[in-house]
């Protein structure tokens, strides 16, 4: 028997070709799932509305797509995968410099007192305390010195600070005793030496730096300040951390003018200063994101991903959002990805777990945070990066 092939038109050969494609899905809907345990992977289909940016009459469209800011779709050489893809763009930043005024009020927590041999000399006042011996009184004592040591915890916070930023440095003394009445003249200066010596022990020998500032005191009983704050051998070594106290004598001569004593106890060693606490650049973070697929995703895992390009390195994150029926969203992150510079890059990542039985909505989104280079002047230069071939599928099986 001769059969004669019957002629069908193009609707009846699209009609029965949408037939097959509908016969093959249900047979793919109903195949047997993997057994429990194995490692085989079944996506469900891609189910996000517009992945490749591409519009039904030729031109870009980001319908299906939230929050965009700052972008623009690119077409031509310029999309990584079709027609179209999208942009986002990030313009030259600015260092945003976060500056405070710190201060510090510190006493002693040590002091001795040496006459002009070395030997340590105490000096003790009516309130019970020793005091702090300077300059000449006699040939048997000589010229006395005084050491006071603070602890450099408080002032370490000034520590890597610069000349620039100090606005105050004093010391405040009370001065009990000048060997004349109508005053005298105190002598301050500076040492590094870490630890006191044992009470009744030699002056240590070395890392002193006495006179670095005199002061002329018009009585007994009276309190002063001393600045300090043009006084590198003070300012300074707090500025690198190496001050450990403050030295008292002894007298440029033995002029009786020099001699006296103050109280250790009442010494305040003060300073303010601006110290820079933050330098950030900011504007060079974004997010591309889906809008809801109306597919609950409880029960199942997801696989997103999408192809990028950024001018500069940069971290991309890379993950499924999903929302409750209260209208929470959470971000479940599929992996962080380190960007070359225009190198284009696939990244995708499955969620570790079932998203929650609340969910009942869901997307995908991708967080970039770029690295631009500097512009030489402490601000970064413009920089952006592409993506396309957004993926959201169902995992119905593994």
């Amino acid at each position: 028997m001769t059969r004669v092939a019957r002629q069908v038109d193009l609707s009846e050969w699209l009609t029965r070709t949408e037939e097959r494609l509908s016969t093959a899905e249900r047979r793919l809907a109903a195949a047997q799932r993997p057994a429990v345990g194995t490692t085989q992977l079944v996506f469900g289909p891609n189910l996000l509305p517009n992945p490749g940016f591409e519009g039904t009459s030729g031109s870009g469209q980001i319908n299906g797509w939230q929050n965009l800011q700052q972008g623009l779709l690119v077409s031509g050489s310029q999309a990584l995968a079709g027609s179209w893809s999208y942009r986002m763009q990030h313009s030259a930043q600015q260092p945003v410099i976060t500056r405070e005024k710190h201060s510090f009020n510190i006493s002693p927590y040590a002091w001795r007192s040496y006459n002009a041999g070395g030997v340590y000399h105490p000096q003790p006042g009516s309130d019970g305390y020793d005091h702090l011996l300077q300059g000449f009184f006699d040939a048997t004592e000589g010229n006395h010195t005084s050491l006071m040591w603070f602890d450099p915890a408080g002032f370490s916070d000034a520590v890597g600070s610069i000349p620039g930023d100090w606005t105050w440095l004093d010391l405040l003394v009370f001065w009990e005793h000048w060997f004349w009445s109508e005053g005298g003249t105190g002598i301050f200066g500076a040492h590094t030496i870490n630890t006191p010596p044992a009470i009744g022990a030699a002056q240590p020998v070395g890392n002193q730096f006495p006179n670095l500032q005199q002061q002329s005191w018009p009585g007994r009983y009276m309190s002063q300040s001393v600045s300090l704050i043009a006084i590198g051998g003070v300012a300074d070594r707090i500025r690198d951390g190496t001050l450990r106290g403050i030295v008292v004598g002894p007298g440029p001569t033995n002029n009786n003018t020099y001699y006296g004593y103050c109280r250790p106890y009442d010494v305040q060693l003060r300073g303010t200063y601006w110290k820079t606490t933050n330098i950030s650049i900011g504007g060079n973070s974004s997010e591309v994101r889906s809008t809801g697929v109306g597919v609950p995703g409880g029960g199942l895992k997801w696989n997103a991903g999408v192809t990028i390009q950024a001018t500069c390195a940069a971290t991309a994150t890379l993950g499924v959002w999903w929302r409750n029926a209260a209208g929470t969203v959470s971000d479940v992150d599929v992996g962080s990805f380190a960007l070359g510079a225009n190198a284009t890059q696939p990244l995708s990542g499955t969620t570790g777990a079932a998203l929650s039985n609340v969910a009942v909505d869901n997307g995908v989104y991708v967080k970039v945070v770029g690295n631009p280079p500097s512009d030489g002047a402490g601000g970064t230069v413009p920089w952006n990066y592409t993506v396309d071939s957004f993926v959201l599928r169902q995992q119905i099986a593994g």
